[in-house]
């Protein structure tokens, strides 16, 4: 049994995820934790935040280090309303109305906000689907690229948001997009 199996029977976060028999990896770290990306040789297939994965595990290429560098230019401070990622994302990691959600939320403009109901009413669906609307934003694996930290509650209050400490990252990356450059970006308390 080679160490890799091994490491993965003890550690059920390093289970094969997915179907592709090659799979490329990496990490970056931010103000929000470390940032894990797993590729195919087309496209990204998942991001975590707080990712736990042994990167010694796995090759990166040519799309990981694309989203490398694309991550590093966003938490330096150096996108706003013109730039937006460009790495190539897996969407049938979804269902068609979580697909149909995540590009709802890719036309949130940089540094703005929308409320769960909004969008539902922007996809042609009455607010009752606000609830349908969160899960599918809970169930984004693409955040920051597919910006879920955008959307708010009805109120404008940030009610819940992926991972530990959780509202504490969506308020980071909003702040991320809405200081201007000339602001040193500081990291979050974990």
């Amino acid at each position: 049994m080679s160490k890799r199996q091994r490491d993965s029977d003890k550690n059920p976060s390093q289970k094969k995820k997915f179907k592709e028999t090659q799979i490329y990896f990496d990490q970056f770290e931010t103000g929000i934790g470390v940032i894990g990306f797993y590729s195919n040789e087309k496209e990204l297939l998942q991001i975590e935040i707080d990712s736990t994965d042994d990167k010694s595990l796995y090759k990166c290429n040519i799309i990981t280090n694309q989203f490398k560098k694309e991550l590093e230019r966003y938490f330096g401070g150096l996108f706003d309303e013109n730039e937006w990622f460009k790495t190539p994302i897996d969407y049938k990691q979804g269902s068609e109305f979580q697909q149909a959600v995540w590009k709802q939320m890719l036309k949130i403009p940089y540094g703005k906000t929308t409320s769960y109901g909004t969008m539902a009413k922007e996809m042609g669906y009455t607010s009752c689907y606000s609830r349908a609307i969160a899960s599918a934003c809970r169930l984004n694996k693409f955040p920051i690229i597919i910006p879920c930290h955008r959307v708010v509650s009805s109120t404008g209050e940030i009610v819940g948001y992926m991972g530990k400490h959780g509202i504490s990252k969506q308020k980071f990356l909003f702040n991320l997009e809405t200081t201007p450059l000339s602001t040193p970006k500081k990291e979050i308390d974990t």
